[in-house]
């Protein structure tokens, strides 16, 4: 919006510092959104002007809305997707950034979301998307994935209340061989009863010393039934 100006008169010292708190209160009402609040000051003799400005952002958290799209990129807010390795192995999800010597494991651009797994431990993980305001009523759920030639990788697609494996009561679609080393489009329609945030659950139960297994390109639309 239009910026706020306020007369503070105080006199300031080198080194000293005020706390001043603006009358003027900020709007920061959106709900699932990055506001990005900037302060500087004006001084008509001030000879550098350019070291008198500081800016931060604040997210207002809530839950996501639909339509929703997630590609998992470093330039999408991934913060508050939720991850539970409960074996405690080095074998976990993640949100993985490729394009370095490790290759890109992404379908487009860089990121995707994976699990690498543990030689030793079978899978025995989840991960929990952000949560997404649905309404009763069907919804279609797309994504990609894929995974590694001759490895068989198992996870089950769930959604439920709460970001824990106990809410996690509605099975979508059991995946219990997924061996496909080009991505695949999942596409899966289910039903919404109560209304409020909900959360897709992605719950990996590969056995040990498989591969990686990697989803890409979600979306969430509401569906006519």
């Amino acid at each position: 919006g239009e910026p706020v100006i306020e007369h503070v008169d105080v006199p300031l010292g080198i080194g000293e510092t005020k706390e001043y708190t603006f009358s003027t209160p900020a709007d920061l009402s959106i709900g699932h959104y990055t506001h990005l609040l900037k302060a500087w000051t004006i001084h008509e003799s001030d000879l550098n002007p350019a070291n008198d400005s500081f800016e931060t952002k604040v997210k207002h958290i809530a839950p996501a809305a639909v339509p929703y799209r997630m590609g998992f990129e470093p330039d999408e807010d991934t913060s508050l997707m939720t991850f539970l390795n409960l074996n405690e192995d080095d074998g976990d999800w993640g949100i993985n950034i490729g394009g370095g010597w490790f290759g890109n494991f992404a379908r487009t651009d860089y990121g995707c979301l994976a699990y690498n797994y543990n030689k030793e431990n079978a899978a025995d993980d989840w991960a929990f998307l952000e949560p997404i305001q649905m309404e009763e009523g069907y919804y279609v759920l797309k994504f990609w994935y894929s995974a590694t030639e001759n490895h068989k990788e198992k996870m089950r697609l769930y959604y439920g209340s709460a970001p824990t494996p106990e809410a996690m009561t509605n099975l979508i679609h059991d995946y219990d061989c997924i061996d496909n080393d080009k991505y695949a489009e999942a596409i899966h329609i289910f039903q919404v009863e109560n209304p409020g945030p909900v959360y897709i659950g992605f719950y990996c139960y590969s056995d040990a010393d498989e591969n990686w297994l990697v989803i890409d390109d979600l979306s969430i639309d509401q569906v006519d039934p």
